[in-house]
């Protein structure tokens, strides 16, 4: 079992996709494919916009602000427990870089 979490303080961490998983389609949903576990984790069309996002190069708050932006989410509605639950899933199943190697 990964014990991988997010940083106690996330602020600047921009996390990143572990090298190696690939983007696929599994029964027409989008699923990222761990080669190295042979396993493969469909994900909702949310999941799959912040996966595109961990790319080392966005903080939780810049992904929070995509998904604003793309889904149109008014600005009254606090996304960061949404994002960090995702990315904390992400974390416990291998697919991202854990904090001191993500950015």
């Amino acid at each position: 079992m990964n014990l991988a979490r997010l940083p106690e303080q996330p602020g600047d961490w921009k996390p990143r996709g572990r090298p190696g998983i690939v983007m696929r389609s599994s029964r027409d949903q989008p699923a990222l494919y761990d080669p190295s576990g042979d396993r493969i984790h469909v994900l909702n069309e949310t999941a799959e916009f912040i996966w595109h996002l961990c790319d080392g190069k966005h903080t939780l708050d810049d992904i929070a602000n995509q998904i604003r932006l793309q889904f149109d989410v008014p600005e009254d509605v606090d996304l960061s427990s949404d994002v960090e639950h995702v990315i904390a899933a992400m974390l416990r199943k291998d697919l991202l870089l854990p904090a001191a190697d993500g950015g």
